[in-house]
């Protein structure tokens, strides 16, 4: 499989974490181009905002993930959002080596951030970081589920300011 089907197969959880009434993020997570964890946000649905897709797949495979990084293996996190900070924290940490993503998040995301201004255990593991927008589905994702929240009268501030954001991306 190449990044394109990957990137799929995280669209697929960000779908159905939108239909579960979730903000729309999946992700995937690789190791020597074998899947071996899939997973969407689901922050609203446990009203616990830190059920972010990538960081539930970062702790559940965390054993899996200190072996494949002791054994040099490639491991890859893809995501349809780009990863805030303490989802790029949390994958540093487990020793990612590559993180791919579809939209920009112009209002939370942290893969442009100075890794310089780390300490010295970040740069030494910051992750390879590719924005790979080949798909305007994420964004029609998180543009629907931020709708509705402003239909249903739930966080119309925030909903409303993260829309004129994501226009700007």
């Amino acid at each position: 499989m190449d990044d394109k089907q990957y990137l799929d197969l995280a669209l697929t959880e960000a779908e159905k974490s939108l239909n579960l009434g979730n903000y729309p993020v999946g992700a995937v997570l690789v190791i020597d181009d074998q899947v071996v964890g899939v997973g969407g946000n689901f922050g609203e649905t446990s009203q616990n905002y830190i059920n972010h897709a990538e960081s539930h797949l970062l702790i559940n495979h965390g054993p899996i993930l200190l072996r494949a990084a002791k054994d040099g293996q490639n491991i890859t996190l893809y995501s349809t959002l780009e990863p805030c900070l303490m989802c790029l924290g949390e994958a540093i940490m487990n020793k990612i080596d590559r993180i791919v993503y579809i939209q920009k998040d112009p209002r939370a995301g942290a893969c442009g951030i100075n890794k310089d201004s780390l300490g010295v255990r970040y740069q030494e593991s910051w992750p390879e970081i590719v924005h790979n927008p080949y798909s305007s589905r994420s964004k029609e994702l998180i543009t629907q589920f931020l709708k509705k929240q402003i239909e249903n009268g739930d966080r119309v501030d925030w909903s409303t300011n993260f829309l004129k954001l994501l226009e700007t991306c």
